[in-house]
């Protein structure tokens, strides 16, 4: 899907929707199984998917060794479950 977006003197963006929440949603629901249920291997790609975000937020308009975004402190409400893997929401 290719979204044309026309905006002047204002800032425009498309997001995810994340029904199942964020990794802040899933910490703080105890009761979910999910989370039990998550083996050594499932805990590493999750942290994996969560690094490989950043990293490729941190690479997008990387000219000269200077990245074209910028962010403050990443924390849990940002980082979103969407269908069956983490995904970073950098606002």
């Amino acid at each position: 899907m290719i979204f044309h977006i026309y905006a002047k003197g204002t800032n425009t963006a498309v997001f995810d929707v994340a029904k199942k929440g964020t990794l802040a949603d899933i910490l703080d629901d105890h009761d979910r199984i999910e989370i039990s249920t998550w083996t050594p291997a499932d805990k590493l790609r999750y942290a994996w998917q969560i690094t490989k975000a950043v990293a490729d937020v941190h690479a997008v308009g990387n000219i000269h060794n200077s990245a074209a975004i910028v962010h403050t402190d990443i924390n849990t409400d940002q980082i979103l479950w969407i269908d069956g893997m983490f995904k970073v929401s950098l606002q």
